[in-house]
């Protein structure tokens, strides 16, 4: 076997879409659908992560709405 040793940075995006922690799950949920992401970084107002949202988080509040 042969391992190839890259690094995280040669396939990381560096032009990052985020949303804030008050701006609205409707939004959040406009920005990964047009633009076919799978998540999404949640962002303090010092550009620090707070958390991510992800697809399946939309899918589990869908559910337990539905429900």
């Amino acid at each position: 076997r042969v391992f190839v040793t890259v690094p995280v940075a040669e396939a990381m995006h560096r032009d990052v879409v985020t949303v804030g922690p008050e701006d609205s799950v409707a939004d959040a949920a406009r920005i990964l659908l047009d633009n076919k992401y799978g998540c999404l970084p949640v962002v303090d107002e010092g550009g620090r992560l707070v958390g991510i949202v992800t697809e399946a988080d939309f899918l589990r509040l869908t559910v337990r709405l539905l429900a």
